[in-house]
C-alpha cells in the first residue's frame, strides 16, 4: 500500500440516486424522459422508483378512482395514512430504498454482482416524486454526496392549464389540487412541497422550449459527470453569493441573503440582522471565554436573549383575546357567563325532576360543580379564540422585529456606497416579503430571483400592479423569478477543480492541450461512455473504511518491519563474512612464514577453523530470525 487513503477512483462506476420534487400539473415526463437518454451516452442504466406506484400501495389501500384529479388525491391520502400509522414522515422515502435494494439483489441473482453489499457498476435510480423534507434527509443520509435533489418548476398558470386538459376538471378543482399539494397545513403528515423544493440541488424549468429544456439537463449531468470545462453562469454565481451572505446572519428564526447586480457585477450584499450604529449589521469579533462569541452587548437579538417580533406578537394575540372574551368593561364576559349559568341551572333542574324524592347528594354535587363548569366554559372560549387567532394571518406579522431584512440591507448597501440599483437585478435566497418588495419596486430593480418561497409574503397581492410572478417577460412590472440552475447546496463541490468534495478535475493533458470530448486526438478526449462522476457514492460506511484502512495498514507495517530486519541481517551477514575474510587472510600469513609440509598442513587447518567459525555464524543468525518471527 503506497498510499494509506480511501481512493474514491476505487468506485469509478458508481451508482447514482436522483430525486425528483415537483407540483401536481408538471409534466415532469418531459424531464425524465432527456435524463435517461443523456444517462444513456454516458453508458448508465435509468431505473425509476415510482413512490405513488411502487411504495404507497405496498403501505396503504388506495381507493378506486375514476378521474385524474381522483387518482392524485386518493394516492395523497394513501401516502399520509402511512405516514401517520407509521409515526414517520419519511416513509416513503424508506421505501424507495427498499426497493433500490431489491433490484441490487436481483442483480446479484443475474450475476451482474458477487454480493448484495457490491455496488451496481454504471446504474442511476430516478425517484419520483418527494413531497416532505424528511424524505430528502433521509436519502440524503442513506446515499450522501451520490444523491442529487432536482426541483422541477412551472409556472402555476400552466400547471392549472395541463391539469384542466388532462383531467377534464375545472379552473377553482385544478387550483384546488394544487394548493393541497403545496401544504397541507391542518396535518401533519401531509404534503409539504413548499417545504420541500427548496432543499433541490438543481432546479429546471418545464414550459419553456423543449430543446432548451433538454440543453439544461444535459448540462446538468455533464456537471455531474466532471465535463472539466463547465463553469456556472451569472446566475448561479450571483446566488451562491446571496447564499455565501445568509451565513453572516445571527436572526434567531432563519438566515436570508441578497445581492444586487448591474451587468453581471455584484455592486451590493445584504444579510438578514440587528442594525449597529454607523450603518450595516453587526459582526462577530472573535471568541472569549467560557466559549461565547464575542459580540456587542444588547445588539443582537441573541445576545438579548428573545425574538421582539414573537415576544411582541404574543403580548398582541393574548391582549385580542382578552378583548374578545371580557370586553372593555366586562360586559361580554358577564353575558356569557350568564348564559352558561342559565344553561347549569336548567340542566340542573331536569335532574332534580327525574328524582323521586329529594337527593342530598345529587344537591351536593350540582353545587361543587356549578363553579366548575362555569370556569370550564371560559377556558374552553378562551382556547377557541385563542385557536383562531393563530390560524389567522396575524401570526404573519414582522412589524416588530429589530432586525433589517436582508433585500433591504442591500438596497440601504447601494445607499451608502452611492451607487444606484435602478435597472438591476436583485437574487435572494428568500422570496421577499412584502414589506421589502415595496422597497425593491420603488428602488428601481427590475428582475427579482429568489429560491425558498416565503408564504407570510403579501407581496403579489398587494403589489400586483408592479409585481409579475413567472418567468414570462411583462412590460411594466418587476419579475419576480424562481432560481434555475445550480443550487447553492452543491455549487462548490461541482465547480472547483481541487477544494471541493469528490475527484480533482484535469483540464489539460501533458502537453498542454485542452481535454474536449469532440477532439480528434483520442489523448484529448473526454469519453462520454468512460466519464466518471465528479463525486462517487463510496459503497461503504466510515466503521467499513476504518476496517479497510486498518488492514492495509497493519499489511504494510509488517512488510516494512521485515523489510528493515531482512536488511539489518544482511547486514550481520556481510559483517561476518567480511570478518571471516580478514581471519583467513592472517592465517595464510602464518602458514608462510612456517617451512616445509608441516606449514601447508597448518594453513589447511586455519581454513577449516574458519568454515568452521562462518557455519556457527549462519547458525546464530538463524537462530535470531526465528527468535523473531515467534515475537511478531
Amino acid at each position: 500500500m503506497s498510499n494509506p487513503s480511501i481512493q474514491e477512483h476505487e468506485w469509478e462506476d458508481g451508482e447514482l440516486v436522483i430525486g425528483l420534487v415537483f407540483p401536481t400539473g408538471v409534466n415532469y415526463r418531459e424531464v425524465i424522459n432527456p435524463l435517461k437518454d443523456r444517462l444513456k451516452l454516458f453508458d448508465y442504466v435509468a431505473e425509476e422508483i415510482n413512490i405513488s406506484g411502487d411504495v404507497i400501495p405496498e403501505l396503504s389501500s388506495v381507493k378506486p378512482y375514476n378521474s385524474e384529479l381522483e387518482r392524485i388525491s386518493n394516492l395523497q391520502d394513501a401516502g399520509n395514512s402511512a405516514r401517520e400509522r407509521s409515526k414517520a414522515n419519511s416513509i416513503l422515502a424508506a421505501g424507495a430504498v427498499s426497493s433500490i435494494g431489491a433490484n441490487r439483489l436481483s442483480a446479484r441473482k443475474r450475476k451482474e454482482i458477487r454480493s448484495r453489499k457490491d455496488a451496481r457498476k454504471r446504474v442511476a435510480y430516478i425517484v419520483k416524486s418527494l413531497k416532505r423534507p424528511e424524505e430528502v434527509a433521509l436519502l440524503r443520509a442513506v446515499y450522501g454526496h451520490g444523491f442529487y435533489l432536482i426541483g422541477i418548476h412551472q409556472d402555476e398558470a400552466e400547471r392549472v392549464s395541463y391539469l384542466k386538459e388532462r383531467a377534464q376538471v375545472s379552473r377553482d378543482e385544478a387550483q384546488a389540487a394544487i394548493d393541497r399539494d403545496s401544504d397541507e397545513k391542518d396535518s401533519d403528515h401531509g404534503q409539504r412541497l413548499t417545504d420541500t423544493f427548496h432543499l433541490s440541488d438543481f432546479f429546471l424549468r418545464v414550459g419553456q422550449e423543449s430543446s432548451a429544456l433538454e440543453r439544461d439537463v444535459w448540462r446538468l449531468l455533464d456537471i455531474v459527470f466532471a465535463y472539466p470545462h463547465m463553469t456556472p453562469c451569472f446566475d448561479e454565481y450571483a446566488m451562491f453569493m446571496a447564499y455565501s451572505a445568509s451565513l453572516r446572519s445571527a436572526d434567531l428564526s432563519r438566515q436570508v441573503g441578497a445581492v444586487i447586480a448591474q451587468e453581471h457585477d455584484l455592486i451590493a450584499t445584504g444579510a438578514n440582522d440587528a442594525p449597529k450604529y454607523g450603518g450595516g449589521h453587526y459582526w462577530a469579533k472573535g471568541y472569549s471565554l467560557p466559549k461565547e462569541p464575542l459580540d456587542e452587548a444588547g445588539g443582537r437579538d441573541y445576545v438579548r436573549g428573545y425574538d421582539s417580533n414573537k415576544r411582541e406578537l404574543l403580548k398582541l394575540l393574548r391582549q385580542i383575546e382578552d378583548n374578545l372574551i371580557s370586553g372593555n368593561d366586562g360586559a361580554e364576559l358577564s353575558a356569557w357567563k350568564d348564559e352558561v349559568t342559565a344553561t347549569f341551572d336548567a340542566l340542573s333542574e331536569k335532574l332534580r325532576a327525574s328524582q323521586k324524592k329529594k337527593n342530598p347528594d345529587l344537591e351536593a354535587t350540582l353545587e361543587s360543580s356549578r363553579q366548575k363548569y362555569i370556569d370550564d366554559s371560559v377556558e374552553t372560549l378562551r382556547k377557541r379564540v385563542a385557536a383562531g387567532l393563530k390560524a389567522s394571518p396575524l401570526g404573519d406579522i414582522t412589524e416588530y422585529g429589530r432586525v433589517v431584512h436582508a433585500e433591504m440591507d442591500a438596497l440601504l448597501c447601494c445607499s451608502r456606497i452611492n451607487v444606484s440599483a435602478a435597472g438591476a437585478t436583485m437574487y435572494c435566497t428568500t422570496f421577499p416579503c412584502h414589506n421589502c418588495a415595496k422597497h425593491i419596486v420603488s428602488a428601481g430593480i427590475k428582475r427579482v430571483v429568489y429560491i425558498e418561497p416565503y408564504e407570510k409574503s403579501r407581496a403579489l397581492q398587494l403589489n400586483d400592479d408592479t409585481i409579475a410572478k413567472g418567468l414570462s417577460e411583462k412590460v411594466g412590472k418587476v419579475s419576480f423569478e424562481p432560481f434555475i440552475g445550480v443550487g447553492p447546496r452543491r455549487f462548490f463541490d461541482l465547480y472547483s477543480m481541487k477544494l471541493g468534495s469528490g475527484r480533482n478535475i484535469k483540464r489539460k493533458n501533458d502537453t498542454g492541450d485542452a481535454l474536449h470530448w469532440d477532439a480528434d486526438n483520442v489523448e484529448q478526449k473526454w469519453d462520454m461512455g468512460s466519464a466518471q462522476l465528479k463525486i462517487q457514492m463510496l459503497p461503504v460506511s466510515y466503521l467499513e473504511n476504518e476496517e479497510n484502512i486498518g488492514s492495509q495498514y497493519k499489511k504494510t507495517r509488517n512488510a516494512m518491519k521485515l523489510e528493515v530486519e531482512n536488511a539489518d541481517q544482511r547486514k550481520e551477514s556481510s559483517e561476518e563474512e567480511s570478518s571471516g575474510k580478514k581471519e583467513k587472510g592472517s592465517g595464510k600469513e602464518v602458514s608462510r612464514k612456517k617451512k616445509g609440509t608441516s606449514g601447508e598442513k597448518g594453513s589447511r587447518k586455519t581454513g577449516n577453523s574458519k568454515k568452521g567459525v562462518l557455519k556457527e555464524g549462519r547458525k546464530a543468525t538463524a537462530s535470531r530470525k526465528g527468535q523473531r518471527r515467534r515475537k511478531r
